[in-house]
């Protein structure tokens, strides 16, 4: 038997050592031996482990993502989830194991599944660029008609007979009883998930026609092919296209939890197209498939709304049905869930305070449901600022932007009202707060004395309160709030200062008492000296005159402190009205403030002018002609020297300004064309004649001033660059131009700061303009923004916009990209740009690659990922740009940029450089 035991060892191990060999043979054909040992080994060993790796990432994700079931769920919850962070150490390791497999085993059955598997952990990252290389790579190298091919080369008689044969195999999928299948169909299926993540949404589709279409396409996977079709109609929010696709999903998947979560998201689209009937069908479908209790339970809540949406019922008895289901016990934890239903049946019956209370008691009850706070705070900030209650609105809005996942699509729009809403609730409470002052300035003695031992009370029940009740904790204004012990406490026993003054307080009421129990016994009337029955002369006797001082500190009790107080509400009473109409449209109350609160209050405020301006373009806008008439009459008559009156009364006006600023937009354009080219003495000419010809006061006065500052570097040498830079620094503060000046100084002065390049044109950051910039072009067709061409600072109607949606940001990771001009050199110059990160860049592994952004394959881009963030990624531009010809080759002719990875997202999306470059210009 050792014998055997022994020959048989013997054997195997010679027959790894051959298995062993061959691998550095890659033209040689495999033994079986060979076959079996480098299957087994990468099979079992890297990428059992690395799958293994994977499915807990999943995993991992899916846990830590809460259900928003207020919301159409997501098809899948790892890639709504926003912990990817999370991942990324067990990805790496993930990663690591599938690249040895590659290396050593390259020639294994599972080298495809390797590549799939690669791709899938970067899209788990939300690296989709990563993830779509994977995925290109292994459909590239691994097209099933393609190794087919390479098979049959010299084999012609095999040829002949598989042609014969390839109808019938064509007609039918391919079936690999004993062998693994082949992972280009899943990779397909994975491409057009992550075309999908990249807004590519007809590639997507396309890629799934194709495969549907092919006959040869394994059953299994249609299943997946509608779920992926409806993943891409979900994420277009296009729900009516989708719900066919999840119907087919359903019927074709044999997975529970799979068909669970199709027919949810089916229950909820006809939820919100009003299809309460067949949304009722669809939840009851989902109570039939045996959900968790979770969904259950959410399922039979929505059931009990589409009831009363299909008529089946009406409000009442829905009301009746959630206020049992809240005396219920089991549904402890979901109280918050219910309330918040409860509230969506009061607003649907127009019942506002009922739907606000409801969503407080939502916010009261819940139990860490960080999705189901978001929407109650959504909600609340939507019902405040729609009854114009803008400091509420504004609250709750920053509360929803801390509960809100950063995935969620909503994020921008509640972004931007939020940003809006920000001045407007500051001058709101000024308004109020010194309004309050004022008027507890004319209240009599006794009244401030009862308002002061109000006060008190409140203080000190407000101090007694726990911390909790988050619907009745109004969050800062400016969202700044200290971490628990961050700051000094103020509960009054650990204040040294009030506690002595309490101390002389109660000696003087109560005299020197010994300290023993039950002292108030005898005084039994004094315990609720303070409350509302409380007689003037018990209230007087109980607060000492230090403390009502110290109530009142702030109220304005002088004419100085009270002219100074209604300077305040003046000026906030002007920006409000003005905000009213710019940030948010609010005309009606625009006028409400400007008209009916600044001019009545305060007649002769020194922002008339613009306030009358500002209340013709309302009133425009209002289509109210009269009133327009009536403040067109005044500002020209009362203010007929003006810019507004000029602009108003002469059409040519606005016409001529332009004229101006275009001219002297175009002179900049040219002069600053002039310094690129090296013409610096002509270019010190042209600033001087600049000065002549168009004044000291020209809106591009600082950045000629910083051109002329490079020039003198230039042509002078480094100390009288210096100098230059420091006046520039010196007589043009809080503009662009300082800092940049700093910035080159900075390198002048040997630190470490990126040399930076000449400042061009960026007229949205334009500052220092006097006031009468901000009067110039303001007409009637402006509508309603008041603002003028100078106020956009020098912007004109011929110059092209930026087409998409671009943002600066310096401190994300960055690619670089070169814009060829000619696609034919795309091949040469990817080599030449490899060849020379190998050189210069080997320890960064850096990697070029092509894409083409529209179908005829005109001007490809190049792009080499990722740099950690701006300036890295300048560095490396700054260095290929030096070496000139080296890195793309000779005659190749681009455009060198970095780009960041939301824009470079945005770029793919609008398939278009032409407004990215416009943007960079002006950013980088």
């Amino acid at each position: 038997m050792r014998k055997y035991t022994a020959f048989i060892g013997t054997i195997l191990f010679l027959a790894v050592l051959s298995s062993c060999a061959t691998q550095k043979k890659k033209n040689k054909k495999l033994t079986l031996a060979s076959r079996t040992y480098h299957n087994l080994t990468s099979h079992y060993n890297g990428y059992f482990n690395a799958n293994e790796i994977y499915k807990q990432s999943v995993a991992t994700l899916n846990d830590g993502y809460q259900e928003n079931y207020n919301q159409v769920l997501p098809m899948y919850k790892y890639v709504a989830s926003d912990q990817e962070k999370s991942i990324d150490g067990d990805v790496e390791t993930g990663v690591q194991k599938l690249s040895i497999v590659v290396q050593l085993h390259r020639r294994s059955d599972w080298t495809d599944d390797c590549y799939l598997l690669l791709g899938k952990f970067r899209y788990l990252q939300k690296d989709y660029e990563g993830a779509q290389e994977a995925f290109d790579y292994l459909l590239a190298e691994y097209n099933p008609v393609a190794l087919e091919k390479k098979k049959n080369i010299g084999k012609k008689k095999k040829k002949k007979k598989k042609k014969k044969s390839s109808k019938k195999k064509d007609e039918k999928p391919e079936k690999y009883p004993f062998e693994k299948r082949p992972a280009y169909e899943e990779a397909m299926l994975w491409m057009a998930r992550t075309y999908v993540e990249r807004g590519l949404h007809d590639d997507a589709d396309l890629l799934m026609t194709r495969l549907k279409n092919d006959k040869k396409t394994h059953k299994d996977n249609f299943d997946d092919i509608a779920e992926v079709e409806a993943y891409n109609f979900l994420r277009q929010n296009e729900y009516e296209r989708a719900l066919p696709k999840l119907e087919e999903a359903f019927d074709l998947s044999n997975k529970k939890k799979r068909k669970l979560r199709y027919a949810y998201i089916m229950a909820q689209i006809h939820q919100n197209e009003g299809r309460g009937e067949k949304a009722y069908a669809a939840f009851d479908k989902v109570l039939k498939n045996g959900p968790s209790y979770d969904m259950e339970f959410n399922a039979r809540l929505s059931m009990v709304t589409n009831a009363w949406l299909a008529g089946k019922e009406n409000s009442s008895d829905i009301k009746r049905k959630l206020n049992r289901m809240l005396k219920d016990s089991k549904n402890k934890e979901y109280k918050d869930r219910i309330y918040y239903t409860l509230a969506q049946v009061h607003m649907k019956e127009g019942e506002k305070q009922e739907a606000i209370a409801a969503l407080r008691k939502s916010l009261d009850n819940n139990l860490n449901n960080k999705s189901q706070k978001a929407e109650s705070y959504l909600l609340l900030g939507d019902l405040y600022y729609e009854e114009e209650e803008y400091v509420n609105a504004k609250n709750y809005y920053d509360s929803t932007l801390l509960s809100l996942a950063k995935t969620d699509d909503r994020l921008d729009r509640i972004q931007d009202r939020s940003d809006n809403l920000i001045e407007i609730a500051e001058n709101i409470q000024i308004i109020q707060l010194q309004d309050s002052l004022l008027a507890i300035n004319d209240m009599s003695d006794t009244e401030k004395i009862k308002l002061a031992a109000k006060l008190l009370k409140e203080r000190e029940q407000n101090a007694k309160k726990p911390v909790g009740g988050i619907s009745n904790v109004k969050p800062s204004l400016v969202g700044a709030t200290n971490s628990l012990g961050a700051s000094k406490s103020k509960f009054f026993a650990y204040n040294d200062r009030a506690t002595k003054r309490g101390r002389k307080s109660f000696e003087k009421r109560f005299g020197n008492r010994a300290l023993e129990d039950d002292w108030r016994r005898s005084l039994r009337k004094d315990i609720d000296i303070l409350n509302e029955e409380s007689s003037d002369a018990e209230i007087a006797e109980v607060l000492t005159d230090e403390q009502i001082e110290d109530v009142f500190k702030d109220v304005p009790n002088s004419p100085a402190k009270i002219a100074a107080a209604n300077n305040k509400i003046m000026k906030a009473m002007f920006r409000l009205g003005t905000l009213f109409r710019d940030k948010i449209q609010n005309y009606p109350k625009s006028v409400e403030t400007l008209e009916g609160g600044l001019l009545k209050r305060y007649p002769e405020t020194p922002d008339k002018l613009e306030t009358y301006y500002n209340l013709y373009l309302s009133h425009t806008e209002l289509k109210n002609r009269t009133k327009a008439k009536f403040y067109y009459d005044k500002i020209v008559k009362e203010f007929p020297n003006t810019t507004y009156a000029r602009v108003l009364s002469d059409p040519d006006f606005l016409k001529e300004a332009q004229a101006k600023d275009k001219e002297l937009t175009q002179y900049y354009d040219a002069t600053y064309a002039m310094f690129t080219k090296g013409q610096y003495k002509k270019v010190a000419d042209r600033i001087s004649n600049a000065n002549k010809k168009y004044g000291n006061s020209n809106k591009f006065k600082p950045k000629f001033a910083l051109l002329s500052a490079m020039c003198t570097g230039s042509l002078k040498g480094k100390d009288a660059y210096v100098v230059a830079l420091k006046e520039v620094i010196a007589k043009y503060p809080k503009t662009d131009e300082q800092n940049r000046a700093r910035e080159i100084l900075a390198y002048l002065e040997g630190k470490t700061v990126p040399k930076p390049k000449p400042i061009n044109i960026d007229d949205d950051k334009d500052k220092g303009k006097d006031d009468d910039d901000k009067d110039k072009g303001k007409d009637d067709d402006d509508k309603g923004k008041g603002k003028s061409d100078d106020d956009k600072g020098g912007k004109d109607d011929d110059k092209p916009k930026a087409k998409g949606n671009f943002k600066f940001e310096p401190a994300k990771g960055h690619y670089f990209v070169a814009f060829l001009k000619d696609a034919n050199q795309l091949k040469s110059a990817k080599e030449k740009l490899n060849e020379y990160n190998q050189a210069n860049h080997a320890k960064k592994a850096l990697r070029a690659n092509s894409l083409h952004l529209s179908t005829d394959k005109k001007n490809p881009l190049l792009v080499v990922r990722r740099f950690k963030n701006k300036d890295v990624a300048m560095e490396y531009l700054n260095d290929v740009s030096a070496a000139g010809e080296a890195f793309l080759g000779e005659g190749v002719k681009a455009e060198l940029m970095i780009i960041s990875l939301t824009n470079y997202r945005e770029v793919l999306k609008v398939k278009s450089m032409e407004g990215y470059l416009d943007f960079y210009r002006s950013e980088y």
